[in-house]
């Protein structure tokens, strides 16, 4: 939890219009790390609360905010250059967490 009223605060206020910023959010989650370490029990949940509070405090829309669970290391390297293209195409200011 300290980790969300962290980035609520380093977020600030979301009274900007969206014609100032856009800001894009890539969350992930995974429970699974690997060989030789232990499995996460939480990380999935951690991933979707961070994702709601970028979404309610943090002034990412829907539209813009992409969730993985548990991810092979393709799919996250398309989601770098899916939201690499969205950046690009935005135009304007924009934001990345």
């Amino acid at each position: 939890m300290r980790i969300i009223a962290l980035l609520a605060v380093l977020l600030g206020s979301t009274n900007a219009s969206a014609d100032e910023v856009r800001r894009f959010a890539l969350v992930v989650g995974a429970n699974d790390g690997g060989d030789g370490r232990a499995t996460l029990r939480y990380a999935h949940r951690d991933a979707e609360a961070i994702g709601a509070v970028l979404q309610e405090l943090g002034g990412v829309e829907p539209i813009d905010h992409r969730l993985l669970l548990d991810p092979n290391p393709g799919r996250l390297l398309d989601a770098f250059s899916e939201l690499a293209d969205s950046v690009s195409s935005a135009g304007g200011r924009t934001e990345v967490v």
